[in-house]
């Protein structure tokens, strides 16, 4: 049985939603090397922003990114 560091499952989380990101990232590349229409070009850059600014929260501290939200009170 394969034994992990307790709060692993969070840095595999992040890993994974890293490379999502990048997919996302590649993706917004190859739109925007097109043809597109004005309107369809401000969505992409919107997409890419986003999807860079999440990467970059996630690469600044990828195991304590995903923690459980508590109510407060």
């Amino acid at each position: 049985m394969e034994r992990r560091h307790p709060g692993s499952e969070r840095c595999v989380l992040a890993h994974d939603l890293n490379n999502d990101l990048r997919v996302i990232l590649k993706r917004c590349a190859l739109l925007e090397g097109q043809a597109l229409d004005v309107e369809s070009n401000k969505h992409v850059s919107f997409i890419r922003a986003a999807a860079e600014h999440m990467a970059e929260r996630i690469a600044q501290r990828p195991c304590d990114y995903v923690q459980p939200r508590t109510k407060a009170g």
